[in-house]
This record gives structure tokens, C-alpha cells and sequence, in this order.
């Protein structure tokens, strides 16, 4: 399962220092008498003749309400509103009533604070605008509130495993029984919230107790925890001059005490002969633990093993995701179009045995030898089956360590409102129905051959149909109506963004009320970074109504988006520039309304309003990695 602008070098600097003296009183940003202000006073320092003048917003970011004030900056005073707000200004010459706008010499970094009653302090940095990208932290004073008792685990996420009897769940290190026992497992500790970026990709045991893990990206450090569960240090990894730096690894196990093998991948093959045949995308990396000059830690790359070509098989181009030490060969599981592949490698990259071609097999991304002349393979979704490590003859013990429907990382969730309503979720390999509480599953069974992958999934109520968008076009986005009574499809549209670079479609709604689509795209290599934040409408015949930069809002990409009939709003899962994930709120005319950010449900990648049935006012939310369901409610 391959699964994932700061500021240019300034010259002058700028330093405003604001203390704040804040005290409640009745006012909204424009006053009234409905929301709690901040008597706010900015006192500054070092101010050069082109920054004698201010303009300053504070936006709350729970209903984007603002304040401004415009005028001299030193001695500036006005009254913002309580709760957390987004921060910008820009500062310019005098006089004071010529606010230059976008074009004055000065620009803040933008940043959220607190307001509350009683003393409060921020800093306030200027740059010279010329040299300055704004980069936003969001935040937002009421979170997205998950309903008691809805969310559930739809998945195990068997990422890794380690001998000699250790699995990577998601977060979590499990500890196995096998057969001839019954086949279960215990927690043992969770990764989460240890200082790990995202849900592990790899995993070794060491001959100390410790766990090492190691995440997607090849030059990111490996993560060290102790039996217990807590973090014991962080080695870097270096790739010397020579070696093949591939575009990211998936599995890890340990070799001994001071070396671990690896995956890797090159997303662009190499090594092709004249022709372009017969080239290296995948391998093996040896990496020996070492002692810096200064005393640390690091892994370095000390060797590196090709998989290779056979008549039979293209292993040199298959997806490498398990790896694990059999003596002093290694047993690797690849992907293939469809299942898995199982070989055994001598060290210098020829075949021992196998390949064995498992069709079936869903994944099988942890491997482990338990020295008893098994090699113990665990699939993504907790099949467990056995191997002779001699041959790779498959054994007679299995197990399933299997959790909720099996329906892992998901990736796009409808609402279907025909008849009693019903979830619509995609997971890159099955589109299905599911129960609105996610207890079950069952394929839709439509046509999808033609699809590379899925990246717009929306239900069309009053025609019951399903409209879906590829994410790799052979050329401009086009969104493709099924439908869910036939199973065939219906129409296809085509999508006009005005570009003239491809596109890779992200996210899609529909608008019932005005017949028209909500797209956002991604950019390809070397096209315009800010496309990831533009939402673009589209009239029913493909052709662009318009576009939002949710830029504006301290955005930088946007992963979903939908449409809320109930109250005429459109909703965006977005990225800001600190990286936190947000729903974002606006109107149909694309005014903002509020946002909020979703801490509690990480790895949210889309929702969908349930329109009818039992829980109809709520919202369905899927997480990826681990995969669960949630009901959610925005306040």
C-alpha cells in the first residue's frame, strides 16, 4: 500500500513587539452587542520611515469575523474579537489614509493567538513584502464533535512485522500467538503521539528489546523505542556517494545487532539498456548502524541488492513492501498488478526460490523468520499463513487477526439518499455500499476497468446516480455519471479549468440547486503551486462558473469537498501551512463561515452530509490510516 511556500531569505528585518493589555467587553467585529472583544494595544519598536503606518486584521477563526485597524503603528490600539484569530498586517509610509494594500513595503508574518481576558503578548515580525510568502498557523475555538459510540475500527492496517512475534498495527505493536496456538494478538504499546510523523511503514526488533521504525521517506531518521513502548533516540540514515537513493522504503527488519535491511522503490525506473527494457525500479538496501565524530547514531547504506528480472516475472519492477533475513538470504514480498509475490534472494540478488505467485493475497506486508524454519507472512488486512524458509512451500497453519469489515484505507465517502440512505466508500481497489454505521459491506458492482483510480466519488439524488473522476485523465478531468439502478453509465462531462498544464483531479461536488460541479485539482510537476488550494465551479456542460483560493484563509491544498443541501453550504477538508487539517465552511457563493480542526478524528481524508435515516444531520467521516468510521457533528 504506497501511500503521502516557506519564506525566501530576507535581507531586512523588521520587529514589531506588541504587548497586549486586554480586557472583555460587549462587541462583535463590526461592535455590537452579540460577542466579547479584546481591548487591544500593539506597541512597537525599530520602525523605519516606509513602516510608520499600519494596517492590522484579526480574524476569529471560529466565524471568521474580523477587526481592522488602520493608522500609525506605533501606539496602535483596537478592539479584536475574544478566541482564537489569525493575525496579519502590513505597514507602509504616511500618510496613513494611502493603505497601499498588497503593495506595502512591510508584510507580518501571519499568525494565530489566543484572546482572552487579562494580559496577553504577541510579537509581530515584519519583512520586507518583496521577500515574504505569508504562512498561516490556523486554529479554531470549537472542535468537530464525534458522536458517542460511532466510531469503529473498519480495518486492521497490518503495516510490518517483526520476529519473533511482533506486529505493526496502524499505531499500535502487537504481540502475536501463533499456531499451533490459537492465532491472536495483545497490544503492547501505540506509537501515536510519540514523535513519529505519520503511522509507521516498517518495522525491526532488535537483539536488545528495542523496536526501530521507520516511516515512507528514505531519508527520514528511524525512530527507536524500548519494550516498553517509549521513544529511546532517532538515527539518521545516509545514502553514500554511489548508491541508488530511492523515492521511498516500506519494509524493515533487523539482521543482527548493528545492521537492518530495507525496501526500496524508484518511482522513475533506471538502469534501462538502449531499448528501455530491462531496467531497476526495485531492491534491497543493507544498512549498517554507525557512530558519528560527534557521538551519534546514524545507519548508513553499506550495500544494496536489485531484485531482479525473470522470464516469468518482472520482480525488478514489482512494489517491494516486505523484506526479512532468512540466514543469509531474504525472503521479500512484492506487488504485483493483483496480490502477492513471495521470494527468497541469495545475497547477491539471485533467486533461492520461488517466486511464489499468491493471487489471492491481499498484501502480505509483514514477514518475519521464527527460526524454526517458518517464515510468517501477515497480509494488510491480518491474514496470517505460513512458509517453509527452505523452499517457500506454503504450510497448512493460517489464522486472521482481522478487524471490523476489512474495508482498509479508505479514501472517499458518499452519502446515498435513496430509500433509507446508505454510505458510498471507495478504497482504491472496491467501491461499495456500506451500512451507515459501517457494520457491513457490499460491492456495487460497477464497471471500473476503465478507472485508473478513483479521486471524485458524489452521489446525484435526483437522477440516483453515481458520479465519479479519475484521478490520472488521459486528458482534461471529465466527471462520469453510473447508474446505481442499471450499473452502466450514463454521461460523461468534461471539465474546463482553463489550464493548459495537466491535471490530477483531488476532490468533487455537486450542487443540486444550480446544476453545477465543484472540483479541485492538483498540480504536476512544475505547474502553478498555488493550484492546490483553488476550488473550481463548473455549469453542467464543463465549462468554469468560477473559482475560491482558500489560499485567503491561510490554506495550502484541498483533499475534499462537499456539498451540504440541509444548510446550502459548502465544505472543504483542507491543509493549511502548518499542516493541521480543517473543515472549512462557506456559503454557496463561497463567503466563509467558520472552520475547525480535526484532532480528534487524524487522518480524516473525506466526509459526506447524511442527508436521511437515523442519524440524518450528522456527517460520516472516514480515517485512512488506521481505518476507522466516525459520525461527526459540526457545532
Amino acid at each position: 500500500m504506497n501511500r503521502h511556500s516557506r519564506f525566501a531569505a530576507t535581507t531586512r528585518m523588521l520587529l514589531a513587539s506588541a504587548g497586549l493589555a486586554l480586557a472583555g467587553c460587549g462587541g462583535n467585529h463590526a461592535p455590537s452587542t452579540t460577542a466579547q472583544l479584546a481591548d487591544v494595544t500593539v506597541t512597537a519598536t525599530a520602525i523605519p520611515n516606509d513602516g510608520q503606518c499600519a494596517h492590522i486584521v484579526f480574524t476569529r477563526l471560529a466565524d471568521f469575523h474580523t477587526a481592522e485597524y488602520r493608522g500609525l503603528l506605533a501606539g496602535a490600539t483596537l478592539k479584536a474579537p475574544l478566541g482564537e484569530d489569525r493575525v496579519t498586517a502590513t505597514a507602509y509610509p504616511q500618510p496613513c489614509n494611502m493603505d497601499p494594500g498588497s503593495a506595502a513595503p512591510w508584510t507580518a508574518d501571519a499568525q494565530t493567538l489566543t484572546l482572552a481576558s487579562g494580559a496577553n503578548l504577541v510579537s509581530l515580525s515584519f519583512h520586507k513584502t518583496a521577500d515574504v510568502t505569508i504562512d498561516p498557523n490556523f486554529d479554531d475555538t470549537k472542535p468537530l464533535v464525534v458522536r458517542a459510540g460511532s466510531q469503529v475500527r473498519i480495518s486492521r492496517n497490518g503495516e510490518d512485522t517483526a520476529g519473533p512475534n511482533f506486529a505493526l498495527d496502524g499505531w499500535e505493536v502487537k504481540q502475536l500467538t501463533l499456531p499451533p496456538a490459537a492465532v491472536g494478538e495483545t497490544v503492547l504499546f501505540s506509537l501515536e503521539g510519540k514523535g513519529v510523523p505519520y503511522t509507521p511503514r516498517g518495522m525491526a526488533h532488535t537483539p536488545d528489546g528495542n523496536f526501530v521504525f521507520q516511516v515512507a521517506e528514505v531519508l527520514s531518521p528511524l525512530y527507536v523505542f524500548d519494550a516498553m513502548g517509549a521513544p529511546v533516540a532517532q538515527w539518521g540514515v545516509s545514502y553514500p556517494a554511489g548508491t541508488t537513493q530511492w523515492s521511498n522504503t516500506d519494509g524493515l527488519d533487523a539482521i543482527d545487532a548493528t545492521h537492518f535491511v530495507r525496501t526500496g522503490w524508484s518511482n522513475k525506473p533506471f538502469g534501462c539498456d538502449a531499448s528501455g527494457a530491462h531496467c531497476k525500479q526495485s531492491g534491497l538496501d543493507i544498512l549498517e548502524k554507525k557512530t558519528a565524530a560527534d557521538g551519534s547514531t546514524y545507519v548508513e547504506v553499506t550495500n544494496q541488492i536489485f531484485l531482479p528480472e525473470l522470464p516469468t516475472e518482472a520482480l525488478n519492477t514489482e512494489y517491494p513492501v516486505g523484506v526479512t533475513p532468512v540466514g543469509a538470504r531474504f525472503a521479500v514480498t512484492v506487488l504485483p498488478d493483483a496480490g502477492t509475490n513471495l521470494v527468497l534472494l541469495n545475497a547477491d540478488g539471485t533467486v533461492a526460490a520461488g517466486p511464489v505467485v499468491m493471487p489471492a493475497a491481499n498484501d502480505i506486508e509483514g514477514l518475519f523468520d521464527d527460526g524454526a524454519g517458518r517464515i510468517v507472512g501477515v497480509d494488510y488486512t491480518g491474514n496470517l499463513t505460513e512458509y517453509n524458509d527452505a523452499d517457500l512451500s506454503k504450510r497448512m497453519e493460517t489464522g486472521n487477526l482481522g478487524e471490523g469489515v476489512g474495508f482498509a484505507a479508505p479514501s472517499r465517502l458518499a452519502w446515498r439518499s435513496a430509500g433509507a440512505g446508505s454510505l458510498i466508500a471507495y478504497n482504491n481497489q472496491r467501491l461499495v455500499y456500506a451500512a451507515n454505521d459501517f457494520s457491513s459491506v457490499t460491492d456495487i458492482g460497477l464497471d471500473l476497468s476503465a478507472f485508473s483510480l478513483i479521486a471524485g466519488l458524489e452521489y446525484r439524488a435526483d437522477t440516483d446516480e453515481l458520479l465519479l473522476m479519475d484521478r490520472f485523465p488521459p486528458g482534461l478531468p471529465s466527471v462520469v455519471s453510473f447508474s446505481l439502478a442499471t450499473k452502466m453509465q450514463t454521461s460523461s462531462v468534461t471539465l474546463q479549468p482553463g489550464l493548459a498544464y495537466p491535471l490530477r483531479p483531488i476532490a468533487l461536488t455537486y450542487i443540486p440547486s444550480t446544476h453545477q460541479f465543484v472540483a479541485a485539482y492538483r498540480r504536476t510537476s512544475g505547474a502553478d503551486a498555488t493550484l492546490d488550494a483553488v476550488a473550481f465551479v463548473h455549469n453542467a456542460d464543463g465549462s468554469l462558473a468560477g473559482k475560491l483560493d482558500l489560499a485567503t484563509l491561510g490554506m495550502k491544498s484541498i483533499s475534499s469537498v462537499r456539498y451540504d443541501a440541509t444548510n446550502d453550504q459548502l465544505l472543504f477538508l483542507a491543509v493549511d501551512a502548518a499542516g493541521v487539517t480543517r473543515l472549512v465552511t462557506t456559503d454557496r457563493s463561497f463567503a466563509p463561515k467558520r472552520s475547525y480542526r480535526t484532532d480528534a478524528l487524524p487522518d480524516l481524508v473525506d466526509v459526506t452530509p447524511m442527508a436521511n435515516g437515523p442519524f440524518a444531520g450528522d456527517w460520516g467521516a472516514l480515517q485512512s490510516q488506521p481505518s476507522y468510521y466516525a459520525r461527526i457533528a459540526l457545532p
